[in-house]
């Protein structure tokens, strides 16, 4: 996966972040509807009779939300990422932290890139970028808890 995808530095990343914020809530709506077509394609004949003969139709509109969602993926390599959660709109982009080679995880709200995940991680993983004033440190500790925790 990260020999087709460029290296960027975090500045190339940020600059993307206008086209992603429209691109993305597309990818979550189409992804929404991708999963909720599927879930009908299943459930179709086992309750009523009559849904089996929507089955055509059904199949006819996954095939055109899946085409969607290529396209969307399409757009994103084009940016240079990959889609990591298109539940969440999570895109990764190859970079580098530290010396070594990393994914850098942009999401829909997020001000800049904050977060990275080691090469061989899971997809959507996510881990706070020690930034300049830190201690270094990579915590596994999310904004979002770091929040709560600070809430209460």
């Amino acid at each position: 996966m990260t020999s087709t995808l460029p290296a960027l530095e975090l500045p190339e990343i940020e600059a993307r972040g206008p086209l992603l914020e429209r691109i993305c809530p597309d990818l979550v709506e189409v992804h929404r509807q991708y999963v909720e077509i599927v879930r009908k394609i299943q459930h179709a004949g086992r309750e009523k009779k009559g849904d089996e003969e929507n089955l055509p139709f059904l199949r006819e509109q996954r095939r055109e939300i899946g085409n969607r969602l290529k396209q969307l993926d399409e757009e994103v390599q084009v940016l240079g990422g990959v889609i990591a959660e298109a539940a969440t709109g999570t895109i990764e982009f190859l970079g580098e932290l530290d010396g070594g080679e990393v994914m850098l995880s942009w999401r829909p709200g997020d001000e800049q890139v904050g977060f990275w995940r080691p090469i061989d991680g899971q997809p959507g993983d996510r881990l706070p970028i020690p930034y300049p004033g830190s201690d270094g440190e990579v915590s596994s500790v999310s904004e979002e808890d770091e929040t709560q925790a600070e809430d209460q």
